[in-house]
């Protein structure tokens, strides 16, 4: 079951469904739509398909010659200072570090230009210079570094962290999926969802305990985030039902750029008879489901190839490279509507 609960829920769940924000700045950052699409698909293949597997295969390994350790998080530097020379040792060292660096920044920068731009800058701040503002923003940096440290001594273990941030997050991809497929979403959608889950995670955690190892089975993770959505979803919901709607222009202006499909978009859709969706538009549903299709198969395919299944292996990966291709047809520019 939880097994389930993670494949099924979790994944569409948290706040990481639509990529995130620091993901959505390289996608903005592309030349046109289709290429930062197709980008955005060679990312997701090598971030979910080919990344973890050097990182699965050195688990393995560690398990299988140190056997069962205290810490699993130690396999890796155990491996490490076993297998590699001094200077590769080095080489890699340096590369967490640059890793972790390269991390830290982006999301460093994406917290201090929401701050900035979506706080100070609109509420708060208003009228200043420039200046004043990039000033602003590393006084930010630098606070939420610090902040971050902090915190960090506190964390003992890194999937408790994990686990903390997708319950606390749990419901609001919901709302990041809904605002493409109903005009009606506002900001207190995901203000609510947001609140409603981390009221739930702090009460989960009151009653299971610190670590969510004690306590009722169903409190535990990743049941308690299942629950979470369960409650967080009527109620993002009702809130949205109970407040104003996105003023009429902003709603039209989303809509012409973003051209968000489907019948939760009708009413705003009506007041332009005129308009007709870009043939690479008109199959969004049949490219999901290929792209889950991809990643997936690409996914298991390259697992079973390195772990000792070659047939099996070849079969998802050529199904993958199918429905990539798939892909590619249904988003090439000009093609003509059938």
């Amino acid at each position: 079951i939880e097994f389930l609960i993670l494949i099924l829920v979790v994944w569409w769940a948290s706040y990481t469904i639509d990529g995130g924000g620091y993901l959505a700045q390289r996608i903005f950052a592309a030349r046109d739509e289709r290429h930062s699409a197709l980008g955005y698909m060679w990312f997701s293949i090598a971030h979910i398909c080919l990344r973890p597997w050097p990182w699965i295969v050195v688990g393995l390994c560690g398990m299988a010659v140190f056997g069962v350790v205290d810490d699993p998080e130690t396999y890796y530097p155990l491996m490490m200072k076993s297998y590699l020379p001094a200077g590769v040792f080095g080489v890699v060292v340096a590369s967490f570090f640059a890793a972790f660096m390269s991390t830290v920044d982006t999301q460093l920068n994406w917290g201090s230009s929401l701050i900035v731009n979506d706080l100070l800058k609109r509420f708060i701040w208003k009228g200043r210079s420039e200046r004043k503002y990039v000033a602003a923003a590393r006084v930010v940096i630098a606070l939420t570094a610090v902040c971050g440290a902090l915190i960090s001594f506190l964390i003992e273990d890194i999937s408790f962290a994990w686990k903390f941030i997708i319950s606390v997050t749990a419901g609001i991809g919901s709302v990041y999926i809904a605002r493409w497929y109903w005009w009606r979403v506002n900001a207190w959608s995901e203000i609510s969802a947001m609140a409603a889950a981390l009221i739930c995670t702090m009460v989960f955690l009151a009653l299971e305990g610190a670590d969510w190892a004690s306590g009722s089975p169903l409190l535990r993770f990743p049941y308690s985030t299942a629950l979470t959505v369960a409650v967080s979803i009527p109620v993002w919901v009702a809130v949205t039902l109970m407040t104003r709607p996105v003023k009429d222009k902003k709603l039209e202006e989303f809509f012409l750029r973003v051209k968000p499909q489907g019948a939760g978009w009708k009413k705003v859709r009506d007041r332009f008879p005129e308009f007709t969706y870009p043939p690479e538009t008109r199959h969004t549903a049949v490219k999901i489901v290929l792209g889950i299709a991809a990643i997936n198969g690409a996914l298991i395919g390259t697992g079973k190839l390195i772990l000792g299944q070659p047939t099996l292996g070849l079969v998802l990966i050529f199904i993958a490279a199918g429905c990539c291709a798939g892909i590619f047809y249904l988003s090439r520019p000009g093609r003509k509507a059938e």
